[in-house]
Formats: structure tokens, sequence, C-alpha cells
């Protein structure tokens, strides 16, 4: 499934205020995947800006 930058950041703030309400440590390993691949897709991005 293919999602939109803004649908990653929407679903990053939503994890972020789960956890920081809930501590629910299951959620950690999909927070850090879905930084991941924000991170790889700005780093595309800036690549094929340059």
């Amino acid at each position: 499934m293919i999602q939109s930058v803004l649908e990653k950041e929407a679903h990053l703030k939503e994890l972020v205020i789960k956890l920081l309400e809930e501590k629910n440590l299951k959620d950690f390993e999909l927070l850090d995947s879905l930084f991941n691949e924000i991170k790889e897709e700005l780093q595309n991005r800036q690549k094929t800006l340059n």
C-alpha cells in the first residue's frame, strides 16, 4: 500500500500522541518503520531535485 507523505505524517502524529498518552510500547516498531519510510522518500525527492 502506497501512502502519500501527508498521510504518513498524519499517521505519525497520531501514533506519537497515542504513545505519549498510553505509553504503548508495541507501536514503537511501526513508528520507527514509518519514520524510515518518510526519510527514504525525502532523500529520494532531494536526489531528484539536485
